[in-house]
């Protein structure tokens, strides 16, 4: 049986894995993206990490056939380089893959982080019985992805599905690349924390207290208290989720017009509050697409969880 040492890369976590063609855990390890804040130390934490995977499957008497590598921001699967991240201002142009091939004796495939979690839900996730897709995964950032007949649709650099950084509101929040009212600066935890940090300034102009004053917005598991507020009835937590899912309807709205494709799935840490922003989406999308399209228009939440982006590597090279 052969195996697949997969990384995924994300605005917070490294996860990387050996994994066998069955999808089949063997070894994993996850480390905080602060240690590949820099080319030299990205270069650096992957060829470390990923010779003791290799070593790993040695002792195990196991064949690995090849490294895949899920990697955020603009990324070209043919030339092996990432030319910029949003997450990683200081990477640019690095040229990864040849990089890395001087130190193993590997095929190594490359593409954008979501792209390979597409990969992984169209064949063993919620994707399973779609030829046709887009992949959101609601994150530290927002990645994308098209899936078309199976296969992933990079565009003619490799770049497609940036939908994070699609303008919603012109006039709205500044997010990354600092352009204002992007999908990204209202629908992922970066967004989530400049809409609460936009609420908390709002009520107190007018010298009320604000109950998400409590959240501690440097910890990264604040979504999930925000999550919890709302569940147990807290209304500026309910009000925070169901604008996500409002604002989340108009870039639906926007790629089902544009690409004609209305089968969504939703992945990511975010979308584990699936219940409290969906329905909110979804009254927000039947007015903002034309009524012979809505019935058309399905989403989903991912099955995969987390562990998507890993799963994905073993059909990066398929």
């Amino acid at each position: 049986m052969n195996h697949v040492i997969s990384v995924d890369l994300g605005g917070t976590s490294l996860r990387l894995a050996l994994l066998d063609e069955n999808a089949t855990f063997l070894k994993r390890k996850t480390l905080s993206s602060q240690k590949v804040q820099t080319p030299h130390n990205l270069v650096t934490v992957l060829i470390k990490e990923i010779k003791l995977l290799k070593a790993n499957a040695k002792t195990k008497k196991l064949s690995v056939k090849s490294i895949a590598l899920g990697i955020p921001g603009l990324v070209n699967p043919k030339t092996g380089r990432v030319y910029r991240s949003p997450h990683f201002p200081l990477w640019k142009d690095i040229p990864l893959v040849s990089k890395l091939k001087s130190h193993f004796d590997l095929p190594i495939y490359i593409d954008n982080d979501a792209n390979q979690a597409a990969l992984a839900e169209a064949h063993l996730g919620a994707g399973k019985d779609w030829q046709d897709f887009i992949l959101l995964t609601l994150g530290t950032g927002i990645g994308g992805a098209i899936v078309s007949q199976k296969k992933i649709f990079h565009g003619s650099q490799g770049f497609a599905g940036e939908f994070g950084h699609m303008v919603i509101h012109p006039n709205g929040t500044s997010g990354a690349l600092n352009i204002r009212g992007t999908l990204e600066s209202y629908c992922s935890m970066t967004g989530l924390r400049l809409q609460i940090l936009a609420q908390q300034t709002k009520l107190k102009a007018k010298q009320r207290s604000c109950s998400l004053d409590e959240l501690d917005l440097n910890d990264t598991d604040f979504p999930l208290y925000l999550k919890e507020k709302a569940i147990a009835g807290d209304k500026e937590a309910i009000k925070i989720w169901q604008n996500f899912g409002k604002n989340l309807a108009y870039g639906l709205a926007n790629l089902s017009h544009s690409l004609g494709i209305f089968k969504f799935i939703l992945g990511g840490g975010l979308a584990e509050a699936w219940d409290l922003f969906i329905p909110a989406c979804q009254k927000s999308l039947k007015h903002l697409v034309y009524d012979y399209t809505y019935p058309m228009i399905e989403i989903r939440p991912a099955l995969l969880g987390i562990d998507a982006g890993l799963v994905g590597g073993l059909f990066i090279i398929k």
